[in-house]
């Protein structure tokens, strides 16, 4: 995932053309943008990604477990059945701090 990148690229047409055209790709790939700039028909701008914390830790998340085997878990764990809760849950853990470690990273190169 990119935290913060700059893209620089030649494009044809006027500068309204071309600021639709970065517009449009910024929706199509889920980017927000800063610092955009059209000069001589290159385009600079600064993109990240859109990707909230709880969205993140959803992700990190079912890289491992699925929806319904996480939901399994839970309910051994409701039931007393605990042998794959610790597992889990420390996986979960782990999950959130990486998120939120890559959350205040992203914000605070924005500036948020």
């Amino acid at each position: 995932m990119e935290l913060n990148k700059t893209y620089k690229r030649p494009y044809k047409g006027t500068q309204e053309q071309i600021i639709r055209r970065v517009k449009s790709y910024c929706k199509l790939h889920n980017l927000s943008y800063t610092n955009l700039q059209v000069f001589n028909g290159y385009v600079t701008f600064t993109g990240y990604s859109n990707i909230t914390y709880d969205n993140l830790v959803n992700d990190l998340v079912r890289e491992k477990y699925s929806e319904s085997a996480e939901f399994a878990i839970l309910r051994k764990a409701i039931n007393g059945i605990n042998d794959e809760y610790t597992t889990y849950n420390a996986y979960v853990e782990q999950c959130k701090a990486k998120a939120k470690e890559w959350v205040t990273n992203r914000d605070n190169l924005l500036g948020v």
